[in-house]
């Protein structure tokens, strides 16, 4: 076993001490304005505990297994009583590193079938817009 593997909602991957196969789930949440991520996993073999996190986006492959994991949450803005705010929500999404396009396109999703993400993104992105007098509607899984 040399790298990695993702199955449903663990990441299986070798024991840094021992090499037998590691155990894990990945985690995310929101520490101030920022989205932090992390792996939690124990050795099969020798039983070590190996932990850690980064800032930022997280690997495509993690974020899927996470979404295995606790699902989907969905975020949707109402367009007429929003709409006093789309100068401030689309400046808000630009803010965040959205181009023009990106950031109309984010609040169009925004304001018709909504946007999912997994819950801690979406709380973030609730969190900006409640800052900048959005309402929203959060939805999260069960």
């Amino acid at each position: 076993m040399g790298e990695a593997e993702i199955v449903g909602p663990e990441v299986i991957e070798p024991c840094l001490w021992c090499g037998a196969p590691s155990r894990g789930i990945v985690t995310q949440t929101i520490d101030g304005d920022r989205l932090l991520w992390g792996t939690s996993s124990r050795c099969t073999g020798c039983g070590a505990v190996d932990e850690g996190s980064e800032w930022g986006p997280m690997p495509d492959e993690l974020r899927r297994a996470l979404i295995v994991r606790v699902g989907l949450a969905r975020l949707h803005a109402d367009p007429e009583v929003n709409r006093p705010l789309r100068v401030q929500v689309l400046r808000m999404f630009r803010r965040y590193g959205a181009s023009v396009s990106e950031a109309a396109d984010t609040y169009g999703r925004l304001t018709d079938a909504g946007i999912t993400g997994t819950p801690a993104e979406i709380r973030l992105l609730a969190r900006r817009l409640d800052a900048v007098g959005a309402t929203v509607q959060l939805d999260l899984p069960a």
